[in-house]
C-alpha cells in the first residue's frame, strides 16, 4: 500500500481527495527531527514505511492515508521510538496530529459526509422500485382473475342459450408454456445471485473495500463469488448426470461432454486474457477465472462420470449420500493430502517450509474441492426425496463445514495454522465458503421451491444464461454503455456507474429469457 505525502491535496480540502482518503495533519513542537512511521494492518507482517520526517524549520506537513483499513502509527526522536497505537481513519476527514514533550494526540478537525450513505441510498431505492413492481404484479395478477371471471360469465350464459347464431360451442385457447417445468429453481436463483455479485465487484463495486478483493488474508464480499459459483457448478453437475444417467445415456458420450466443455470454457478464458491489453504473445496469462473452472470441471466430471450410479435414492440409511460416493472422496481427500503435504512440507527456495506466501498453482487442488462439497449438495439432493431430510442435511453440512474453516484459522484473519486466503484458496477458506453456500441453498430451496414465497427474481434470469452474462460482461468491461470515466472519483459516482452496468446485464438476461434463448456449452 503507497503512502501518499502529497501536501497539496490536504491544502485544496475536501475535494481534492479521492476515495478511501484522509487527510493528517502533523505538527511537532519538538525542537529535535521527527520521523513518522507506519503500516497498514491489512498488510500481513509488512515492514512499517518512513511516511515522512519533520525538523525545527518545517515543523508541520500533511499526509494522505488510506482509509480501507486500520493504520498503525508510531514516531521517533532521537532514535527512541515511541508507543505505537493503531487507529481507524474515516473517508475525507481532516484529523490533527500534535506531537509535544508530553506526548502525542490525534483529533478529528473537519468530519466529512458519510461514506455509506450512498449504499443507503441504493438499497432504499431498490426497495422501493421491487415494492412497487410487486405492487403492479399484483394488480396485474388480479386484473386477469377479473377478466376470466366475466369471461367465465359469459360462456355460461351461452351455454346456457344466450349465444349468438354463428357462435362457436368450442372456445380454443392458447395453452401456456411453461419454460422449465422440472428444474430445481433454487439451484438458477443461487447460480444467478453470484453471477450478479460477480459482475457488480468486477466492475467496482462502487469502490468500497468490502466489494474489492482482500489484499491477502481475509474474506469479503468479493471473495465469495467465484467459491459459491463453483460449489452451484457442483451441485448442478450432480444433477444433470443422474438425469442422463437415469435416461440411459452411454457414460462414453458423458465423457466426451465433459472434455468438450472443459475445453471451451478454457479457450473462452484465454480469449478473455488475450482481450485485455496483449501486445505480444509473451503477454499472454493463461491463468484464469473460466481456466479453473475448466478445470474443475473436468476432474469432477470424470470423477463423477465412472461412478456416480445410475440411481442414488435410500430412504433407510442416513448417509448414503456419502457413503455411494467413497471413491470419489478417496480420490479428492488425495488431492488434498498432496496440497497440504507440498505445501507444508516442501522446501521453498528463500522461504523454508511451511510457505504461506505468493506463488504457485496448488490453489487449483483446493478449487477441485469447492466444486465437490457441491457435488456433495446435489447427491443429497438425488438420493433423499425428503424436503425435512435434505435441508437438514445440507444445514448439517453447512454447520459443520463452516466450523472446520473457523477452526483452521483460529476463526480469525491472520492466525492459525492456515488463514484464510482466497489468493492461495487455502482449506480454511475453501470450507468457510463451502458451508456458507450449504445454508444458503437449504435457505433458497426451502424459500424458493417448497414454500414459493418468492419466484427468485431477479437473480433467477441471469442464473439461466450465466456463461453469456460472464463472457459478455468481462469482453465489454470499461466500455459505454456498462461503464464510462467519471467526472469525480467518489463512491456514489462509482457506484451508480456500477450498478447501472449490473443492472443492464440483468436486463439482457431478461430478455434472453423471455426470447427463450438459452447459451449452453
Amino acid at each position: 500500500m503507497l503512502f501518499d505525502n502529497a501536501n497539496k491535496k490536504c491544502l485544496k480540502g475536501y475535494n481534492s481527495l479521492a476515495y478511501d482518503e484522509a487527510c493528517i495533519d502533523i505538527i511537532s513542537t519538538l525542537q529535535d527531527a521527527v520521523s513518522i512511521f507506519g503500516q497498514y494492518d491489512e498488510c500481513h507482517k509488512c515492514d512499517f514505511q518512513n511516511l515522512t520526517a519533520l525538523n525545527s524549520s518545517a515543523n508541520n506537513t500533511s499526509i494522505v492515508v488510506n482509509t480501507r483499513s486500520p493504520l498503525t502509527l508510531y514516531y521517533v526522536v532521537d532514535n527512541v521510538t515511541h508507543s505505537p497505537f493503531k487507529k481507524m481513519f474515516y473517508e475525507h476527514y481532516r484529523y490533527g496530529w500534535n506531537i509535544t514533550t508530553n506526548g502525542s494526540k490525534i483529533a478529528i478537525k473537519e468530519p466529512a459526509d458519510n461514506a455509506y450513505l450512498p449504499i443507503l441510498m441504493a438499497f432504499v431505492l431498490l426497495f422501493c422500485f421491487g415494492t412497487l413492481w410487486y405492487m403492479v404484479k399484483c394488480i396485474y395478477k388480479n386484473c386477469n382473475r377479473l377478466r376470466q371471471f366475466f369471461i367465465w360469465n359469459s360462456e355460461m350464459e351461452e351455454d346456457l342459450g344466450g349465444s349468438s347464431p354463428g357462435t362457436p360451442l368450442v372456445i380454443e385457447r392458447t395453452p401456456s408454456v411453461r419454460k422449465h417445468p422440472h428444474r430445481i429453481k433454487s439451484i438458477d436463483v443461487f447460480r444467478g445471485l453470484a453471477i450478479i455479485l460477480m459482475i457488480f465487484v468486477n466492475y467496482g463495486g462502487g469502490k468500497y473495500w468490502f466489494f474489492q478483493h482482500s489484499v491477502w488474508n481475509g474474506i469479503t464480499v468479493a471473495d465469495l463469488v467465484f467459491p459459491w459459483f463453483l460449489w452451484v457448478m457442483g451441485l448442478s453437475l450432480t444433477v444433470s448426470f443422474q438425469s442422463k444417467l437415469r435416461r440411459a445415456v452411454p457414460r462414453r458420450q458423458m465423457v466426451f461432454q465433459v472434455i468438450r466443455r472443459s475445453l471451451i470454457l478454457v479457450l473462452l478464458g484465454v480469449i478473455i486474457n488475450s482481450n485485455k491489453n496483449m501486445s505480444t504473445i509473451a503477454d499472454l496469462r493463461f491463468p484464469g477465472v473460466l481456466q479453473r473452472i475448466g478445470v474443475a470441471y473436468l476432474v469432477v466430471g470424470i470423477l463423477e462420470v465412472i461412478f456416480m450410479k445410475r440411481t442414488e435414492v435410500d430412504s433407510i440409511s442416513v448417509i448414503h449420500d456419502v457413503v455411494v460416493a467413497w471413491p470419489q472422496w478417496l480420490f479428492v481427500i488425495s488431492l488434498i493430502v498432496i496440497h497440504t503435504c507440498v505445501t507444508f512440507l516442501a522446501d521453498v527456495p528463500g522461504c523454508g517450509k511451511g510457505y504461506l506466501g505468493p506463488g504457485g498453482i496448488l490453489g487449483t487442488l483446493t478449487s477441485i474441492l469447492t466444486v465437490y462439497l457441491g457435488v456433495q449438495a446435489g447427491k443429497t439432493l438425488n438420493t433423499y426425496q425428503s424436503v425435512r431430510a435434505r435441508v437438514l442435511r445440507w444445514t448439517v453440512w453447512g454447520v459443520v463445514t463452516g466450523l472446520v474453516g473457523g477452526a483452521l484459522c483460529s476463526f480469525s484473519r491472520d492466525n492459525g495454522p492456515i488463514p484464510m486466503n482466497k489468493q492461495l484458496w487455502s482449506l480454511s477458506f475453501v470450507f468457510v465458503t463451502a458451508g456458507m453456500a450449504f445454508i444458503i441453498q437449504a435457505f433458497l430451496f426451502v424459500i424458493v421451491d417448497i414454500l414459493r414465497k418468492w419466484g427468485g427474481r431477479p437473480f433467477f434470469y441471469p442464473g439461466m444464461n450465466a456463461i453469456i452474462l460472464y463472457v459478455g460482461h468481462e469482453l465489454m468491461k470499461n466500455t459505454f454503455p456498462f461503464a464510462w470515466k467519471p467526472t469525480e472519483e467518489t463512491h456514489g459516482t462509482y457506484l451508480f456507474m456500477n450498478l447501472w452496468g449490473t443492472f443492464l446485464w440483468v436486463s439482457v438476461s431478461i430478455f434472453l429469457y423471455k426470447r427463450n434463448i438459452f447459451l449452453t456449452i
